[in-house]
């Protein structure tokens, strides 16, 4: 499946979950609770990738790499609040 196809569907999942908090649906304590395990997920993953470029010592790239994979991991949270 195409990305942009791939965001369409992951758009459509997290407007469904969102509206799904009814009157909350605009509490921003609401939505973070929601999403908390996708966001603790995410959270993990950066912590053992970071975990690991401190034990390699390779930081020259990575610092970007890192900051590029962050903006995306959490775009699509910020993306679909902001669609409101």
């Amino acid at each position: 499946m195409p990305s942009n196809e791939w965001t369409k569907v992951v758009h459509r999942e997290y407007r469904a979950r969102i509206d799904s908090l009814g009157d909350e649906a605009d509490d921003p304590d609401a939505r973070a609770e929601l999403f908390r395990p996708q966001i603790e997920w995410y959270r993990e993953r950066l912590q053992a990738g970071v975990h690991e470029t401190k034990k390699s010592g390779k930081f020259d790239l990575t610092i970007g790499h890192y900051a590029r994979m962050v903006t995306n991991l959490v775009s699509p949270f910020f993306f679909v609040a902001s669609r409101r």
